[in-house]
């Protein structure tokens, strides 16, 4: 598991539990399977470019804020790890 793949998996998470959309209607909206939204929730898969631009869309959001929350993530995350010693 990647930091990277984590950080998306917790996004992709946040966003569809806050609409209150089940992992099949994300999949639905998102043209993919279910079973693999589930995957990479629980940072079995990482996704590519254009699935991460068809869950951002299908979640309501533009490909570049999607990435943008992901990099908050790693941040906070990566804050977490060290302790919350400081600013990154």
């Amino acid at each position: 598991m990647t930091q990277f793949s984590s950080a998306f998996a917790a996004v992709v998470k946040f966003h569809r539990e806050k609409q209150n959309i089940s992992k099949a209607a994300l999949a639905k909206k998102a043209d993919l399977h279910q079973t693999y939204i589930g995957l990479l929730e629980n940072c079995v898969r990482s996704p590519n470019l254009d699935t991460a631009a068809a869950i951002a869309q299908a979640l309501g959001l533009s490909l570049s804020a999607f990435i943008a929350e992901v990099e908050q993530q790693i941040t906070k995350d990566d804050q977490l790890i060290r302790g919350g010693s400081g600013p990154v």
